[in-house]
């Protein structure tokens, strides 16, 4: 088992990064291109929101009250008829489920898509619903955080130049650095500023006798990952089992680091020692009071920056609704219909009345008879009408003449590689059990602080 635990912590090491990947957890920012999401409980007033809508002088909203049938046919054609006779066949349901771009995934909230050149209305729409009793909320447009892994990432680099060994500080530091990279939360940010601060120290006394039991006597050690894990699972329960991954990876580095080690020094004829235990090497390399200065300040920008954002993001979506949206690298979501299901639907409803009851037939080309006038006559001639490449560009293209309130001009204004599915609203949420996360962080921090620094002063 021996020969295999570096391969093991190895392979530990590899799965964090790869989970780290997939379960992130960013912001989403903008759901819709060109569009914003307001959305509100299903039992408010959907005349109440509209009247708020004009109200502001907002044009050219998208919701469920305003749309219409997106064909031009007359209500006196047998295209008409069979549609409303058919309305229930799974060959019509596209009416039916368009429905689906007006609620989020659970169906407790009703949407509207507004145009983002409303931006500077929403928090007054937002206000004004609220004078309603209507909860109301827009989805965030929040960028991500970058100053979180930007100021870890400079801490790391900081402390790198005051390490001992500074190829494993820097090894461990990478992964902590990856996390919040991927997880851009504020308290986890601090609470990883604290856990940087825990690897410093194993990194100035790794592989010195007794260096294990020094790290796990000190008063700081089992709070700082305590208080770590706590904060990350209060993120969220895949950030929190993320965090142990993330520990069990630091573990893994100093496996593969002590066995290196191991193997370099078998290989060698003189192998060096060192010969000060680690009870008598300073933690800080004698730099203590820029380290955990360092730390500290790098605790404040992230709490600076909390608070300046938490004004506006505290407005903006509930990040545990899922909302419709348009994202390319999304799994699509068969309740949401794309522009192919409309295609379909138009296809059927113009050719239903003139198909041929012979399964026999071909489904994507129709024949039927056409009156036309030719030299002052009624002539009859054959219609041939085939679902082909130039019947969807032909429905494609019409689709910029109908009503900019239709669904069909969302879907359209979307990218090529429009996939449609549902997405949290994009919030980086900062509740109160955040900021309060964030306080005990930095108080665990101040305490560590003051300590080290006390502690040393008075050996001085």
């Amino acid at each position: 088992m021996k020969n295999y635990k570096s391969i093991f912590a190895l392979v530990i090491c590899l799965c964090s990064v790869f989970v780290f990947s997939i379960f992130k957890q960013v912001p989403k920012g903008q759901l819709w291109k060109g569009y914003s999401v307001l959305y509100v409980p299903v039992t408010a007033s959907d005349d109440a929101v509209v009247s708020v809508l004009e109200q502001f002088k907002i044009k050219d909203y998208i919701c469920l009250s305003n749309q219409f049938l997106p064909l031009d046919i007359s209500v006196n054609s047998p295209e008409y008829s069979m549609l409303v006779v058919n309305s229930s066949n799974k060959d019509f349901s596209y009416l039916y489920d368009r429905n689906s771009y007006f609620f989020d995934k659970s169906q407790n909230y009703r949407v509207y898509y507004i145009l983002s050149d409303y931006s500077s209305l929403f928090a007054n729409v937002v206000k004004e619903l609220s004078n309603w009793n209507i909860s109301a909320c827009i989805d965030s447009k929040v960028q991500y955080p970058v100053i979180l892994p930007l100021v870890i990432f400079v801490l790391c680099v900081i402390l790198y130049f005051f390490s001992k060994n500074r190829f494993l500080f820097l090894a461990t530091a990478f992964f902590v650095v990856f996390f919040i990279f991927t997880n851009p939360f504020y308290q986890i940010a601090i609470a990883a500023s604290l856990l940087i601060l825990l690897l410093f120290v194993l990194s100035n006394i790794w592989n010195r006798k007794g260096f294990v039991s020094l790290i796990l006597h000190k008063f700081y050690s089992v709070p700082i990952l305590v208080i770590f894990v706590v904060t990350a699972f209060f993120a969220s329960i895949t950030v929190g089992l993320c965090s142990l991954l993330l520990l069990a990876s630091l573990l893994g580095v100093y496996i593969i680091f002590s066995d290196i080690h191991k193997f370099v020094a078998s290989k060698m004829i003189f192998v060096p020692v060192a010969i000060l235990p680690a009870k008598k090497i300073n933690l800080f390399s004698k730099k203590s009071f820029v380290v955990l200065t360092s730390i500290l300040a790098c605790s404040i920008i992230i709490l600076v920056s909390l608070f300046i954002n938490s004004s506006s993001i505290s407005s903006s979506g509930d990040g545990s609704v899922m909302l419709p949206c348009a994202k390319s690298d999304l799994v699509k979501d068969s309740k949401l219909p794309v522009l192919d299901d409309y295609y379909k639907w138009v296809w059927n409803v113009q050719t239903y009345p003139y198909k041929s009851l012979n399964s026999k037939d071909s489904e994507d080309v129709v024949v039927f008879p056409k009156y036309v006038e030719i030299d002052n006559k009624i002539v009859l001639q054959e219609q041939i009408l085939s679902y082909d490449s130039n019947f969807k560009q032909n429905i494609y293209n019409n689709i910029d003449y109908l009503s900019s309130n239709s669904v069909e001009k969302l879907i359209k204004s979307q990218s090529e590689n429009f996939v449609p599915g549902y997405s949290s609203s994009g919030t980086m949420q900062i509740d109160f059990i955040s900021i309060i996360m964030c306080i005990i962080c930095f108080m665990l921090l101040l305490f560590v602080y003051f300590s080290i620094i006390i502690r040393e002063g008075v050996k001085k």
